[in-house]
């Protein structure tokens, strides 16, 4: 059913821009679309949201930084995974939930 969405997405976004190239879909655009779902977390809607925001911030925010973004998306990533394995939002809210 995912792929109904994605198909039409994809064909209103290719009319709306009227010019269509692989690099939409390129490996980069691929890697960091799962890194923005990894880091909110995989079991929210919510968490998803939160780690695109964050994650479409960081390159604002490193603009000075050019060519670190890749470095930092990659750094993120493995650090969300070793500490915050179901992401930044399930664990926020398990800890609030617990009043720790």
């Amino acid at each position: 059913m995912s792929a109904v969405f994605a198909s039409l997405m994809g064909s209103i976004t290719a009319h709306y821009i009227a010019f269509v190239t692989p690099n939409f879909a390129d490996f980069f655009h691929s890697v960091e679309l799962v890194t923005m779902v990894v880091v909110g977390g995989m079991a929210s809607v919510f968490g998803s949201i939160i780690g695109a925001a964050l994650l479409t911030a960081l390159p604002q925010a490193l603009s000075t930084f050019e060519g670190w973004e890749t470095v930092v998306f990659g750094a993120v990533l493995m650090l969300c995974m070793i500490f915050l394995p179901k992401g930044l939002v399930p664990t926020l809210a398990a800890k609030l939930g617990k009043g720790e």
